[in-house]
C-alpha cells in the first residue's frame, strides 16, 4: 500500500487517496513495467532496484527505483516496497549526456578545421620552397646575362645570396 508521507509527496496523492491501493492500482507505473512487477508479486519474487517510468497524480513524469521484499508480519505475508525518486538525477544525466555529445561534435569539427589548416599550411610551405628554387634559378639566369638582380630575400637581407 502507498502509505508513507514521502511517497504521498512524490506522487501527489493524499494519504486518504492511497490507503488500500498499490502503486499499480493507481496507474503510477507505465503499463509495460506494470505487467512484469505484477508477475513478480504474484510469484512472490523480489524486485530489486527496478528503474521504472512513472507519473504523478497530475501526470508529471517520474523516474523511480522500486525495490520490494516479501516478509511475514506475524502470520500474515506482505510485501514491503520502497520507491526512490531519481527523476532529477536522470534529468541531470540526460543533460550531461547531451552536453558531452555536443562537446564531442564540436571537438570533431575543430579537429577537422585544424587538420585542414595544417594541410593547407604544409602545402604552402612546399610551394614556397619550390618558388624559392625558381627564384634562385631566375637570379642565376639574370647574372649570366650580366644583370644584377635588385630583389633580395627579406629574411636574409640585400647582401646575402638566396
Amino acid at each position: 500500500m502507498l502509505a508513507t508521507l514521502n511517497r504521498e509527496t512524490i506522487v501527489e496523492y493524499s494519504r486518504e487517496e492511497v490507503l488500500g491501493f498499490t502503486s499499480l492500482d493507481l496507474n503510477l507505473i507505465k503499463t509495460d513495467v506494470r505487467a512484469d512487477l505484477i508477475r513478480k508479486a504474484r510469484q512472490k519474487e523480489m524486485a530489486r532496484d527496478v528503474e521504472v517510468q512513472a507519473q504523478t497524480k497530475s501526470g508529471k513524469p517520474l523516474v523511480l527505483v522500486i525495490s520490494s521484499e516479501n516478509v511475514e508480519l506475524g502470520e500474515e505475508p506482505c510485501t514491503i516496497t520502497t520507491m526512490l525518486d531519481i527523476t532529477e538525477r536522470k534529468e541531470a544525466e540526460d543533460a550531461l549526456q547531451k552536453i558531452n555529445t555536443e562537446l564531442d561534435k564540436r571537438v570533431a569539427e575543430r579537429t577537422e578545421e585544424l587538420n585542414n589548416m595544417v594541410f593547407l599550411m604544409s602545402g604552402r610551405e612546399v610551394r614556397m620552397a619550390e618558388l624559392k628554387k625558381v627564384i634562385t634559378k631566375l637570379r642565376e639566369q639574370l647574372k649570366e646575362e650580366g644583370i644584377t638582380p635588385s630583389a633580395y630575400d627579406p629574411l636574409l637581407g640585400p647582401d646575402e645570396e638566396w
